[in-house]
């Protein structure tokens, strides 16, 4: 059995992709990511750029700041959705299972995502606390445990979660073995 490279796990990771990477998928993935890479760049540089005359035309600081988030946030959910939709066009991260199996599989794509739900909810949660506190005059805990910050939380959590293990389930495909 082969040892899998930091970089090979961290690729697998990234695209969701279960099983072996073999050549045929490594290959579309980097065109892929080459192809997404290039305007990123290009996109990036510009917003700077902008962010850098709108700065030296004295416009207010928050507002250049803002518009400067606001556009690489812009880009970023662009890249990564055109990132989403060429990877599953190619069907790159299927996992083709046979009719005895997928039961097993789908109750480790459920156990998987739920465990990454809990981490993604209790992450969200302390993150937008301290967001909050800066700034509050308040302590952290006080924050931390206010109700519209948990339910807030857990809402953002559960999507996440249920968003999550559509995709997980919808990945799994089952063949016949002939």
């Amino acid at each position: 059995m082969t040892q899998t490279t930091l970089f090979t796990r961290i690729i697998k990771h990234f695209y969701g992709i279960a099983g072996p990477l073999d050549e045929y998928r490594l290959k579309e993935l980097n065109r892929i990511g080459n192809t997404a890479l290039l305007p990123l760049l290009f996109l990036q540089m510009a917003g700077a750029f902008g962010a850098i005359l709108a700065t030296a035309w004295q416009l207010r600081t928050e507002t250049v700041l803002l518009t400067y988030i606001w556009f690489n946030m812009i880009v970023f959910l662009t890249v990564m959705a055109y990132l989403g939709w060429a990877v599953g066009r190619l069907h790159l991260t299927e996992r083709e299972v046979t009719p005895a199996e997928k039961k097993r599989v789908q109750l480790w794509a459920l156990i998987r995502t739920l465990i990454a739900g809990l981490w993604f909810t209790v992450s969200f949660h302390l993150l937008s606390t301290l967001i909050d506190w800066v700034g509050s005059g308040q302590t952290y805990s006080s924050i931390l445990l206010q109700g519209r910050n948990l339910l807030g939380s857990l809402v953002a959590g559960g999507g996440w979660t249920v968003i999550m293990l559509i995709i997980a389930l919808r990945r799994i495909k089952e063949v016949n073995e002939e």
